[in-house]
């Protein structure tokens, strides 16, 4: 039979995929499940280049190798900067934390480091910031289903202003929709980044649109949360009152 040199000319590709809903996910150590570390334009991978080692045997008309080491790279990935993401990556800087990187497709890397951020510099362009993660250890064995490590974040559906007056109602609807119950709390927010103590938000009208607490002044954060997701903060500058 003829040879034929079309042998490895036929494949076709139905399975390649964008980056889009690819995430780098984060969970503290007391913590079961992963969960959006903030939005971002990129997703690190720490994995870089293997070590290897050489040898020169007399005998041998090759010189050799061995497999030494995986290196970890340092990442840095720019992020939007607003004052929820800041509030969001204060929560864990200086801490030991668990990544993974997430696929579309539900595959999955873990690995381990801490994580800083910086302003980048302000131009007449989208105003941006950069956080450097620092791998600690990973794991180069891919997770092939992720599913059961991760968790939904929460998401607010309608633009929650940067800053309201005391009068003012917010609606809190989360993108969720009916499929949550949530629950949402407030607590203030200082010059440094501490915060009181969470109190929960209950007053709303027959809109469902939440008024803002009784003693809210200056800035506070507001945190929704619902079983089986992850919870998330908006922050917003209440004026005091005239």
């Amino acid at each position: 039979m003829a040879d034929n040199l079309d042998r490895f000319y036929k494949y076709q590709e139905r399975r390649a995929q964008s980056g889009y809903k690819a995430a780098i996910l984060v969970k503290e150590q007391n913590a079961e499940k992963y969960s959006l570390l903030i939005a971002s334009e990129t997703v690190p991978s720490v994995f870089g280049t293997q070590d290897s080692f050489d040898f020169d045997l007399l005998n041998s008309p090759v010189k050799g190798k061995v497999a030494g080491k995986e290196s970890l790279d340092d990442k840095e990935v720019e992020f939007l900067l607003h004052r929820d993401n800041i509030w969001r990556l204060h929560q864990l800087k200086d801490k030991v934390l668990d990544f993974l990187y997430f696929t579309p497709d539900c595959m999955g890397w873990k690995f381990t480091g801490t994580i800083k951020y910086r302003p980048n510099d302000a131009e007449a362009d989208i105003l941006r910031g950069t956080y450097t993660i620092t791998p600690m250890s990973a794991d180069p064995t891919e997770i092939f289903d992720c599913r059961d490590l991760v968790e939904e974040t929460l998401c607010f559906a309608d633009v929650i202003p940067d800053v309201v007056e005391k009068t003012d109602k917010l609606d809190l609807t989360l993108v969720q929709g009916t499929v949550v119950s949530p629950t949402y709390k407030w607590f203030k927010i200082k010059a440094d980044g501490t915060k009181d103590s969470e109190t929960a938000l209950t007053e709303k009208d027959e809109s469902n649109l939440y008024s803002i607490p009784e003693g809210a002044e200056g800035l506070i954060g507001i945190t929704a949360s619902a079983d089986g997701y992850a919870p998330w903060t908006t922050t917003i500058y209440v004026n005091k009152a005239a």
